[in-house]
């Protein structure tokens, strides 16, 4: 497992660890609003008058709904973080941050290109004609592939960057494929609204606005340089 793959685990075990909490929390929190509620005799109407016993019991069956109302909206919550964590345990999509990703895109174009052989084989041993859909769909697949394949190999053989603009230092994080550009003060609301836009956001990590490196041909329209 390289770096980028102990991550991304690292990543779906927080959110697994989330979303237990989340869940327990809930239950917690349903447990609590349905103690009081049985408290409570069945089809007791509320108190009625002006004294602070009246008060009391509207505020007591107030805070039963907040509590069931609280526990209902986050076990909602609990069930999207569950989604999400099965999702990205599902995502068999490569990833340009991943180290390995030429070789696993690599493999991925040797196992297109087999199966499409092996699909061109059966259809010639049966004498009938591919459809043109599956002809396009597995050949668009296929470029695409290589294009990426390619891409990935020049970025490859960038060396990392760093230059300035101003007072505003960028860096070109080959490796990692990230720009970061650092201001010497926090930029305004304008250019902080700009950046975001454009993909960038902050990380208190590197102490800079950050962004994936295709966005690094943005920069100076975002400076406006």
């Amino acid at each position: 497992m390289n770096s980028f793959e102990e991550k991304r685990a690292a990543r779906i075990k927080r959110l697994k660890a989330r979303a237990e909490k989340v869940r327990d929390s809930a239950e917690a929190t349903y447990r609590e609003a349905h103690d009081m509620a049985s408290g409570i005799p069945l089809g007791q109407p509320i108190i009625t008058g002006r004294g602070s016993r009246t008060i009391a019991d509207i505020n007591f069956r107030n805070k039963i709904h907040s509590k069931f109302e609280k526990s209902f909206k986050q076990s909602k919550y609990a069930d999207e973080l569950k989604r999400r964590v099965e999702a990205a345990e599902n995502n068999n999509a490569i990833s340009s941050d991943d180290p390995n990703a030429i070789p696993k895109l690599e493999a991925k174009l040797a196992k297109e290109i087999a199966d499409y052989e092996e699909l061109k084989r059966k259809a010639k041993e049966q004498e009938v004609k591919l459809p043109s859909y599956v002809r396009a769909n597995t050949t668009a697949r296929i470029r695409a592939i290589k294009q990426r394949i390619e891409i990935l190999k020049k970025r490859s053989e960038r060396k990392d960057k760093e230059y300035e603009i101003g007072e505003i230092r960028v860096v070109e994080c080959i490796s990692e494929n990230r720009v970061r550009i650092y201001f010497p003060d926090k930029p305004d609301a304008e250019t902080r609204s700009l950046l975001k836009r454009n993909g960038f956001r902050w990380s208190p990590s590197n102490g800079a606005w950050q962004g994936y490196l295709s966005s690094a041909y943005k920069i100076k329209s975002i400076l406006g340089d």
